[in-house]
Order: C-alpha cells, then sequence, then structure tokens
C-alpha cells in the first residue's frame, strides 16, 4: 500500500483464497492471530477457521488470512469472515 509492501508468501501450493481485510478509517491491514515462544500473543481474538492461523504458515502474524478450497469447513469459515467478521466498509482483497 502506497507502495509498501504488506507481507509475502503463499505458504503451501494447495489451492486456496487469500483474503486481505484493510480498516477503511486507518488503511491497516487486518493481521492473524499468532503466539510467540515466550507465550505473547498478537491478536488473540483473530482465529476465524483460516489455514494460517496461529503460526500455520508463518512465525508471525501475517497480513492476509488463507483458506483452503478444498476444505468445506474452510470453506464455511471463508464465507464467514467475509460476510461477518470484516466490518462494512472496509477493504477486502481476495486473491
Amino acid at each position: 500500500m502506497n507502495g509498501i509492501q504488506q507481507d509475502y508468501d503463499i505458504c503451501t501450493t494447495t489451492p486456496k483464497f487469500h483474503v486481505a481485510a484493510i480498516d477503511k478509517a486507518s488503511l491497516t491491514p487486518m493481521e492473524t492471530r499468532y503466539t510467540y515462544s515466550n507465550g505473547t500473543v498478537e491478536n488473540p481474538d483473530n482465529d476465524y477457521g483460516n489455514a494460517n492461523d496461529n503460526g500455520g504458515c508463518a512465525g508471525r502474524p501475517m497480513k492476509f488470512f488463507t483458506f483452503h478450497q478444498n476444505n468445506p469447513s474452510e470453506i464455511d469459515a471463508f464465507q464467514n469472515f467475509v460476510e461477518n467478521v470484516i466490518p462494512n466498509g472496509d477493504y477486502i482483497l481476495i486473491y
């Protein structure tokens, strides 16, 4: 955003939806939940059934959420995330 890379990685080659949610006021991307080895939890409420939850892809909070296209529960979680979690008016990028 504004010429600054926000995140990177695709995690695996399993077909999936990548979803970035960006706050309409601050233009700050929503991040995944992640627990560091010292027990510190970043974004503790951001478990939405996504595949990259809590280090499922990288050792850090990520600025996008992934949902496998071959997993019915993750497809349901994807639909819920887009329709009910992301606040109305925020920006959504799905790739």
